[in-house]
């Protein structure tokens, strides 16, 4: 049985790093988006997405939370894989992997 603290532990950190990300360094998120060709439409959706998905983590309902660790995984994923198309460093690419991973895990973990 995997522990709750971890579990709580895991969920938090993913919410405060991608309000972190989507707030505190929304400057960043703007240039990476104009450098990746999107709309400001898109990033703002991704951006709301995120947003949610975080606080739902944060709401503690397990079935709130199954749904944002399946959206924060989906998009986490397809950030990586943005970041490997445009030839990025490891370095760059390893907060969408590891939030990728790490939603993968929570998701696992409350399914059983």
């Amino acid at each position: 049985m995997i522990s709750n603290i971890l579990i709580d532990g895991i969920r938090v950190s993913i919410a405060i790093s991608i309000f972190f990300v989507w707030i505190v360094r929304y400057t960043n998120i703007v240039e990476e988006f104009q450098e990746y060709g999107f709309p400001n439409w898109f990033r703002d959706i991704m951006g709301i997405l995120k947003c949610i998905a975080a606080a739902f983590l944060l709401i503690g309902s397990v079935p709130l939370m199954g749904v944002a660790t399946a959206v924060l995984f989906v998009l986490m994923l397809s950030a990586f894989i943005v970041h490997i198309k445009h030839s990025h460093t490891f370095i760059q690419m390893l907060p969408s992997f590891s939030l990728a991973v790490a939603n993968a895990f929570l998701f696992y973990s409350l399914v059983l």
